[in-house]
């Protein structure tokens, strides 16, 4: 996530409010209907409905999932500070328990700062469903920034409908020394982009755990992932790119996989790394994003 506090803003205070205002101004996080319950200092809550497309057979919407994380995770450590400061991610890694229970209609979303210093910080996060089943567990790295805004905010964003995949078609594909490789074209949809025009980390978080869910099940895999983790070594730009994933290692119980966002250069932007294992479930698996 990219998040801006306001100048003149009380140091190490964030309000409900504020945070609301922001997510009004043009963002992802508004258009998911992410709604901030309770901002303070190293804490913060929010609620998100469930409704169709968020929940899959087996899992949350892995966009849904990433958003979730990386701005729960930032706010719980930007609040503690200055009010002027800015702030990107670095890493972040989400734990999947398990989905929400039939009778949810919202989700409870907890991000806590666990450390916080000059350069940045470390917070997580506890996503619940309303019944109190534990969905998804989340850790990130956070670091400061005194990068301003590019541009003014826009305007607020009409509500995102989900499933949604940023994903094209594969264009290649093979195998590599671990398994599997597959490259496929990113389509850039500025409603998924932040303030920066960078496309939001949970949403390259999501794209990642997409493009490694199509890999194994087209070589006929019935996996789950436990746990995604991504590392952004560079601003994503709304812009042409690829998705490459291989995988690395694989059992008849697990696999790991790992995607590198490609600009179009060939310059990596994002890594991925995915851990699955295998589905003890009856029917068709239907959890692949497309």
């Amino acid at each position: 996530m990219t998040l801006d506090a306001r100048p003149g803003a009380a140091p190490g205070f964030l309000s409900a409010d504020a945070v609301a205002a922001m997510f009004a101004e043009g963002s992802i996080e508004a258009a998911l209907g992410i709604e901030p319950t309770s901002v303070r200092p190293g804490r913060v809550a929010f609620r998100v409905a469930l409704g169709a497309g968020r929940v899959r057979p087996h899992s949350l919407d892995p966009t849904l999932l990433g958003v979730l994380a990386d701005c729960a995770a930032g706010i719980s450590v930007f609040s503690v500070g200055s009010g002027d400061t800015a702030g990107v991610t670095a890493e972040l890694r989400v734990d999947l328990v398990g989905r929400p229970a039939p009778q949810a209609a919202a989700l409870v979303v907890q991000g806590t700062a666990l450390r916080v210093g000059h350069g940045g910080g470390q917070g997580s996060v506890r996503i619940e469903d309303d019944r109190g089943f534990l969905v998804a567990t989340a850790t990130a790295i956070m670091a400061r920034s005194t990068s301003p805004r590019p541009h003014p905010v826009g305007e607020p964003r009409p509500p995102l409908a989900l499933p949604v995949s940023v994903l094209g078609p594969d264009v290649s594909g093979g195998d590599g020394p671990g398994g599997p490789v597959s490259v496929a074209d990113v389509v850039p949809d500025p409603q998924l982009t932040n303030a920066y025009d960078a496309l939001h980390g949970g949403v390259v978080l999501g794209l990642a755990q997409c493009h490694q869910e199509r890999l194994l099940a087209a070589s006929g895999r019935r996996d789950q992932h436990t746990s995604v983790t991504a590392e952004y070594l560079r601003p994503v730009a709304a812009a042409a790119m690829t998705a490459q994933t291989e995988v690395t290692r694989c059992s008849a119980r697990f696999c790991s996989l790992r995607t590198e966002v490609l600009a179009a250069d060939g310059t990596v932007l994002a890594r991925v790394h995915g851990a699955t294992t295998a589905a003890d479930l009856d029917g068709p698996f239907a959890d692949p994003c497309e």
